[in-house]
């Protein structure tokens, strides 16, 4: 997994994932850790669209700290693990994303994922009434055409007029292109 393909709140969301994880003596990093995590972010849309879907929030994080509660705790916290159920909605999650065209794996590829799953967490969102085409239908209707982008893209990968990422030319090209046409922008 190469978790620079994650845009900066899906990479936060797993941060605060494994710090969840850690404050209950955790070793393994699952689902219910990451909903927790994306649940305790400050609202966002993914709040507006499991409100939508008639998703109770304040009971949803109940059910999760019931789940949290199930997994299996350690005394050494130092090294964390991505646990099974977890590495197959990253993947499903990348899957999403790749499917989609984006660039990165969103907050939505993550919720969708576990939409899409049969691991616990999603299960809480599922027994409420989440659905998996109502979301993918409510994240179109959001982003539009717009792809998963990372939240600040590297210097210069973002090139004027364009949706998409890709490398900026190095400047030694633009100087080599504007003597090859006599001067001018490329």
């Amino acid at each position: 997994m190469n978790f620079n393909k994650y845009t900066i709140k899906s990479q936060e969301a797993l941060q605060e994932a494994a710090e969840i994880a850690k404050g209950h003596h955790q070793q393994f990093l699952e689902s219910g850790h990451l909903l927790k995590a994306m649940l305790s972010a400050d609202e966002s849309i993914m709040h507006t669209m499991l409100k939508k879907m008639g998703i109770n929030i304040d009971y949803t994080h109940k059910k999760l700290d019931a789940l949290i509660a199930t997994y299996p705790k350690v005394s050494d916290t130092s090294q964390a693990y991505l646990g099974k159920d977890m590495e197959k909605l990253l993947k499903v999650a990348e899957d999403l994303a790749a499917k989609s065209k984006d660039e990165f794996v969103s907050i939505d590829h993550l919720l969708l994922a576990m939409l899409k799953g049969d691991d616990k967490a999603g299960t809480i969102l599922k027994d409420q009434g989440a659905d998996a085409k109502v979301l993918e239908k409510a994240i179109a209707e959001v982003r539009g055409l717009q792809e998963a982008q990372p939240a600040m893209a590297p210097l210069g990968w973002l090139m004027p007029g364009s949706r998409h990422l890709r490398p900026w030319p190095h400047p030694d090209q633009v100087t080599a292109r504007r003597e090859l046409s006599g001067g001018g922008v490329p």
